[in-house]
């Protein structure tokens, strides 16, 4: 029986299957996966970069606030920071080479 043949019209062009597939269509499957792949592992990569940069953003502002609040002798540091944290963002000190400040 025909049982193993591959379901195509054309058996010598079929691209199911890697046995019948030409080298062009072969080398175009392959990159096409190839560039699937990395689009995926690209993804990944920048979320991970933005959490990254999210979490040192936080933290940053968090202990900028903290310094500040017991620089300045305040009751509760955390009330301070849990008011002014939401308030506050971390930018690019201009005068400086590349130093942020909060």
């Amino acid at each position: 029986m025909r049982a193993n043949l591959p379901q195509c019209a054309n058996i010598g062009s079929c691209p199911r299957n890697p046995q019948y597939r030409t080298k062009e269509q072969q080398a175009a499957h392959e990159r096409k996966q190839l560039e699937e792949e990395f689009t995926v592992r690209l993804d990944e990569s920048q979320q991970r970069a933005e959490l990254w940069q999210r979490r040192y953003t936080d933290s940053t502002i968090e202990r900028a606030l903290q310094d500040a609040a017991i620089g300045h002798e305040a009751f509760g540091p955390s009330q301070i920071i849990a008011l002014l944290k939401p308030q506050t963002k971390m930018v690019v000190d201009q005068r400086a080479t590349s130093t942020p400040s909060v």
